[in-house]
């Protein structure tokens, strides 16, 4: 094992990096800029943790946000 791999172990291993989303509203939407900007900025904080952090309020569907 030594002669393959060494004397080194890894113990752990983090991955980072930025994931760029462009988003085009639409003129006839009902849903103000700073809102939609706000829950996507959510939503992807949740995906990409391990989801405990959101509020309910925060996991509303598109249906629900229309009345």
């Amino acid at each position: 094992f030594i002669r393959s791999y060494g004397t080194h172990i890894i113990v752990g291993l983090s991955v980072g990096g930025q994931d760029l989303i462009c988003v085009r509203q639409s003129p006839s939407s009902p849903i103000p800029p700073s809102e939609l900007k706000t829950h996507l900025e959510n939503l992807g904080d949740f995906y990409f943790s391990d989801g405990r952090n959101l509020s309910p309020l925060h996991h509303k569907t598109r249906e629900s946000t229309h009345k």
